[in-house]
């Protein structure tokens, strides 16, 4: 599927990883989490990644941020590279 408009492209299929990582409720073990992802690349491949397992793509979600019990949709350029930056140090 093409995202955006330079012609990258992803699969339709992915593994929303929100709720490992404390969002929803406590943080998962980080064994705990790499034993549920290794599967799913593994077993992606019966979808779109053949042959380019080790190009697996990752996403990060952002624009909502909460203060004081209220959310608020953020999408200026420095919120989006913090959110972005801060993404990948998590990695």
């Amino acid at each position: 599927m093409k995202f955006g408009c330079e012609g990258f492209e992803v699969s339709k299929h992915g593994l929303g990883c929100s709720g490992l990582s404390g969002f929803y409720c406590h943080s998962k073990p980080d064994s705990d989490i790499i034993s549920l992802i290794h599967p799913a690349i593994d077993k992606s491949k019966h979808y779109a990644l053949v042959g380019v397992r080790d190009k697996v793509e990752v996403a990060t979600k952002f624009g909502i941020t909460y203060e004081d019990g209220n959310s608020e949709i953020c999408g200026d350029p420095e919120y989006v590279r913090a959110a972005c930056e801060a993404s990948l140090d998590r990695l």
